[in-house]
């Protein structure tokens, strides 16, 4: 008996609506994505509140599922943002006031550039195969993201957050009269 004339079944056919979401999308698994992106989320949560827990941040709370506020180098309240779907952890709006293509703006580019350097020990060095930096500037408010590689959470918060404190440290030796202007910071 040929077979070659009946009709395949549908996977589709019987599957969940999420399930066939992700048929349509091309993925199969968006029930197990959905999954990990909670168990991300945990992880991106329990890193920051380790900081939080420690003295570090000050005012921490989630404002939203996965955007997270609190006080930190500054006076003012950061954004911290979590975004499985682009795999980001993003501070957003971290620097006003910085004009694109300005002085400012290609130094801050290039010392995070510096930041894959061999010679720069473990702890300050980000690894390229694990994340990658990346500086937006919309509006004249500098954002810094972290793209996440391989699921490494954990790993993104902390070197995120050491990084931002970098980033502070490099302008408070080369641009303190900025942060003096910005964020009441004396230049001294």
């Amino acid at each position: 008996m040929r077979r070659d004339f009946w009709a395949r079944p549908s996977r589709g056919a019987c599957l969940t609506s999420t399930e066939q979401r992700s048929v349509v999308s091309g993925r199969w698994s968006v029930a197990t994505n959905n999954g990990r992106q909670t168990k991300s989320l945990k992880i991106v949560r329990e890193s920051l509140q380790v900081y939080a827990g420690r003295g570090v941040f000050r005012n921490f709370s989630e404002i939203k599922t996965g955007v997270f506020s609190f006080v930190w180098l500054t006076p003012y309240p950061v954004e911290f943002v979590f975004d499985a779907e682009k795999q980001e952890l993003r501070f957003k709006n971290l620097l006003p006031n910085v004009a694109a293509r300005s002085a400012m703006h290609r130094d801050l580019k290039t010392f995070l550039q510096a930041r894959y350097d061999e010679q720069l020990p473990a702890h300050r060095r980000v690894d390229m195969k694990r994340a990658q930096i990346v500086c937006t500037n919309r509006g004249g408010k500098i954002s810094l993201v972290l793209k996440v590689k391989n699921n490494q959470w954990a790993y993104g918060v902390n070197k995120l957050v050491n990084l931002v404190h970098e980033v502070f440290v490099h302008l408070r030796e080369r641009e303190a009269e900025y942060l003096a202007e910005n964020f009441d910071v004396s230049e001294e």
